[in-house]
């Protein structure tokens, strides 16, 4: 995502793509929805392959709405992570800030890293996708109910993150220090 927040700078396209008439909320929308695409696009290939395995293999019944779930439960979480990732690097004015910065926070909030450091609470994590086991039964079990609502939440934090963005790339009289501080006390 670094590479895609800063192509424009790093290649001199900046200029020209300031000199349009799109908004910075519009071109963060695209960098966003660009970089969504690939755990899309990357866990439908995923899909594929297990149906075409399951058919080589000679079973003739798929589950199409468990295939389908994934992109609930491991795609959208991804997703809502992209908002973030993209968001902290479009704040900085240093490329390699804001790369530390996001990798700091996914290190800390969607991986073990962040468990061994303490961070257990399921309201601090973020973007974390669903772990639990899929049995015949009664399929993911009660915790479907515990992963709905953490990722309305998340999708809290994520909308709250958007505006918190245009309000960070709407002209005004603040310098972008004082943005970042309180685009940051928003957030928090």
């Amino acid at each position: 995502s670094s590479e895609l927040v800063w192509k424009s700078k790093t290649s001199n396209i900046f200029p020209l793509e300031q000199a349009t008439a799109a908004q910075p909320l519009q071109l963060f929308l695209a960098k966003l929805a660009s970089i969504s695409l690939i755990p899309v696009i990357l866990i439908l290939i995923s899909m594929m392959v297990g149906i075409l395995f399951q058919r080589s293999q000679g079973i003739p019944w798929i589950d199409i709405t468990l295939y389908l779930s994934l992109l609930y439960y491991v795609a959208l979480p991804l997703v809502l992570s992209a908002v973030i990732i993209v968001a902290i690097q479009s704040m900085f004015a240093n490329k390699y800030a804001g790369l530390a910065v996001a990798a700091l926070f996914t290190f800390l909030t969607a991986t073990k890293l962040g468990g061994m450091m303490g961070i257990t609470h399921p309201l601090l994590t973020y973007g974390s996708t669903f772990h639990m086991l899929y049995g015949d039964m009664n399929g993911f079990g009660s915790y479907n109910d515990a992963f709905n609502w953490r990722i309305i939440y998340n999708a809290g934090i994520a909308v709250c993150t958007i505006v918190a963005v245009a309000w960070f790339h709407s002209p005004g009289q603040k310098n972008r220090l004082q943005k970042i501080i309180l685009a940051s006390a928003a957030f928090i």
